[in-house]
């Protein structure tokens, strides 16, 4: 009973691929994950970012976290850099980004949520639990700011991203970038 496997696209330099390995703490990564192609009008595929469900607080995605992480270089984004060979980077100046460090393959390899429970390898990062007021909240994932989980009973989410099944299939984050995961 093999599980099915989603096809995905990743930046597969060997400085990125180090980097993802060492930071997600998982060695059989062959690269940092991209997010969902989109269609061109061109009819060419187009890679917009990296893919925020992995990479939350990165450089190379289509968010800003805050103002501090608005102008700072993170790793990854210095290893793609180099790994071009325009660029001789100064790793030593580079930004730690936190969301999944050392979580482990788990983190990267399987759901954000399962059976409706946060697996070990998500704790921090995902949440499940909201309470009816919709106010609970606690630290976000760098904690250094106060965040609530944005899980929501109206989710719209495909089926293979509807983590609360057969209970409440329509649990989830409302954000589709984060592969609908509560955060």
């Amino acid at each position: 009973n093999r599980r099915k496997r989603s096809i995905h696209y990743e930046l597969s330099t060997p400085t990125v691929t180090q980097v993802v390995r060492n930071h997600f703490d998982c060695q059989s990564l062959t690269g940092a994950r991209l997010d969902s192609p989109l269609l061109g009008t061109d009819g060419r595929c187009l890679f917009p970012q990296l893919d925020l469900r992995y990479h939350f607080d990165e450089d190379m995605t289509s968010i800003s976290q805050t103002a501090d992480t608005a102008f700072s270089v993170s790793t990854l984004s210095l290893a793609l850099l180099e790994d071009s060979s325009w660029y001789k980077a100064n790793f030593a100046s580079a930004t730690t980004a936190t969301f999944g460090r050392g979580a482990g393959c788990g983190f990267v390899g399987d759901k954000c949520i399962s059976n409706g429970n946060v697996p070990e390898y998500a704790t921090g990062y995902f949440c499940n639990v909201r309470d009816d007021a919709g106010t609970r909240s606690g630290c976000d994932f760098t904690h250094r700011n106060k965040a609530a989980c944005d899980l929501n009973n109206n989710a719209k989410a495909p089926s293979k991203f509807q983590y609360f099944r057969p209970d409440n299939p329509e649990f989830g984050s409302p954000y589709e970038d984060v592969k609908f995961c509560p955060m």
